[in-house]
């Protein structure tokens, strides 16, 4: 760090929650497909197959706040 500056950056993809859960009924309604297939057709996009806890993010920030990082 030759200058002492650090960046990261979080991608985490979709996080689970109210919100999703809400696009999800949304999506639901509009294609008139269950909220469970819906769920299943995100889900077959994202790299890791689930979504992320938000309690996950927020440890990664502090971390990479940290100096251990």
């Amino acid at each position: 760090m030759r200058r002492g500056i650090r960046a990261n950056a979080i991608l985490p993809g979709a996080v689970g929650g109210a919100r999703t859960e809400k696009v999800f009924e949304g999506r639901s309604h509009a294609s008139h497909k269950s909220v469970e297939e819906v769920r299943k057709a995100a889900m077959a996009m994202q790299s890791i197959k689930r979504l992320v806890d938000p309690k996950d993010i927020a440890a990664l920030a502090v971390f990479l706040a940290s100096d251990a990082a």
